[in-house]
């Protein structure tokens, strides 16, 4: 269990960097996660080649699933495309520390689809924390309204991910398929969300693989490091984890982005900072709390 809490925050610490790299790269977000979802389904693919040399069996194994499975990964993997295509667009619309903070609401989306998919009683713990996490980002968007259409769209990038988490909690965590395998069917899933909004929007200029050197190399990192071998570490600790508790960990994402963001030069006002440590404390006091109070009360 302390293994699963120590490789939950590398992850974040990794996927932390998503934002920077967003910012860096200059397409359009939706093409940035066409090719970020290619790449990191490309890189399962020769992963899987290396893992069945390694234990000397078929290369099929990997992806070999029960039909319905597959159907099953692919839809939760839409998700998640739509969740880093609002991601991304609310960066391209603010900026780094607005794109990242708002995810912070995704606690607040997991309490309650939590209840809806799993018939689970909302506990007050839950509920308050997820409203501390929301007075923080009152508190930030108090002092910060000229992105309105950025926050807007990283709520949705919130929403997006907290319903990826459950229904890969709900769905995948208890099925017996391996983690990699799962995050294959799920990458490609999010790739055929983007060909459909692509195809939507008549746009076809993706398919030029037309990028600079710089955009090249941060998707490549974007595919490898930050989809492909987070995914897999994310689904192998919700085996393990409530789907509310990783959520809620994710939520220092949002704080080392902001770090970044400042380390890039975005200027925010105090209030911002403040509302920050309001999200910050909200993570850190959730875990105590839950041991001191809810954890006796049940035992």
């Amino acid at each position: 269990m302390k293994s699963d809490y120590i490789k939950l925050h590398i992850i974040i610490l990794i996927l932390a960097f998503t934002g920077l790299l967003g910012d860096i790269i200059t397409i359009h977000a939706l093409d940035l996660v066409w090719y970020r979802t290619l790449i990191g389904s490309l890189g399962l693919m020769v992963w899987g080649m290396v893992l069945s040399k390694k234990k000397k069996g078929s290369y099929l194994q990997f992806f070999q699933l029960n039909g319905k499975n597959i159907m099953l990964y692919l839809m939760i993997g839409m998700f998640i495309g739509l969740h880093w295509f609002c991601f991304f667009h609310s960066i391209h619309l603010s900026n780094i520390s607005v794109g990242v903070g708002c995810l912070s609401s995704a606690a607040l989306f997991t309490t309650v689809l939590e209840s809806i998919f799993f018939r689970r009683k909302i506990q007050l713990l839950d509920v308050f924390t997820s409203l501390l996490i929301i007075a923080g980002l009152y508190i930030i968007f108090q002092f910060e309204t000229k992105y309105v259409w950025g926050i807007v769209y990283a709520l949705g990038a919130a929403f997006f991910a907290s319903l990826f988490t459950v229904l890969n909690k709900k769905y995948v965590s208890n099925n017996g398929d391996s983690s990699f395998s799962v995050t294959f069917y799920e990458i490609v899933g999010a790739w055929i969300v983007c060909n459909i909004l692509l195809i939507g929007e008549g746009d076809f200029s993706v398919w030029e693989f037309s990028l600079s050197q710089n955009d090249w190399i941060s998707l490549l990192i974007l595919g490898l490091v930050c989809t492909s071998y987070t995914f897999v570490v994310n689904i192998e600790i919700l085996q393990r984890l409530s789907a509310f508790v990783v959520v809620l960990a994710f939520n220092l994402e949002p704080i080392y982005g902001m770090v970044l963001g400042a380390f890039q030069g975005e200027k925010m006002t105090i209030g911002f900072y403040i509302g920050a440590c309001v999200i910050l404390s909200a993570v850190f006091l959730y875990p105590i709390a839950k041991r001191k109070f809810v954890d006796k009360s049940v035992a």
